[in-house]
């Protein structure tokens, strides 16, 4: 293995970071040329977050026919069924929607603009109380919930839910 490795690969040991890699001589060089050109996520002003864990997404998160269900039985419930883009709608250049929904019933919380959102009261959404309730022996004792089995659990980053989020087309030669 170590004659396979020396042949094969150059140790990377920066001088300036703690860290240390190894690659073959080629993505060395694509590497170094990357970092001399490029701009480090570090710099960007941006925010990077991990998403919102709900403890058990087969009850938060939902489809389209039982989103449409459960708002024709409550209307209000359209207020707090959101659509989401997970992990796995995500591909390098492209986001494919996969018609999922997340009951956003948070724990409230005090947005950017020190405005304080109140939590939500799930007896103000029967029809998604009741969609709960079918999972009640999963998330009562979740980790992930917020003051009640039935909110999820307390994000400072919430309100950016609630932005507009800016698209662009795909892009082609034309």
């Amino acid at each position: 293995m170590s004659d396979y490795f020396r042949h094969h690969f150059n140790v990377i040991i920066p001088r300036e970071r703690e860290s240390w890699g190894a690659a073959s001589p080629l993505t060395l060089r694509i590497k170094e040329k990357i970092e001399s050109k490029g701009k480090p996520l570090k710099d960007w002003a941006i925010d990077i977050y991990r998403g919102i864990l709900t403890g058990y997404n087969e009850a938060f998160i939902v489809n389209q026919e039982t989103r449409d269900r459960l708002v024709s039985s409550s209307p209000n419930c359209a207020e707090i069924i959101r659509p989401i883009l997970r992990g796995r709608d995500i591909e390098k250049y492209n986001a494919n929607w996969g018609g999922s929904y997340l009951i956003v019933s948070h724990t409230g919380y005090t947005n950017p603009r020190n405005q304080k959102i109140e939590p939500i009261d799930i007896n103000d959404y029967p029809a998604v109380k009741k969609h709960l309730n079918q999972y009640w022996e999963q998330i009562r004792d979740r980790q992930d919930q917020g003051l009640t089995p039935y909110n999820l659990r307390s994000c400072i980053y919430m309100d950016d839910f609630f932005k507009h989020k800016i698209m662009y087309p795909n892009m082609t030669k034309y």
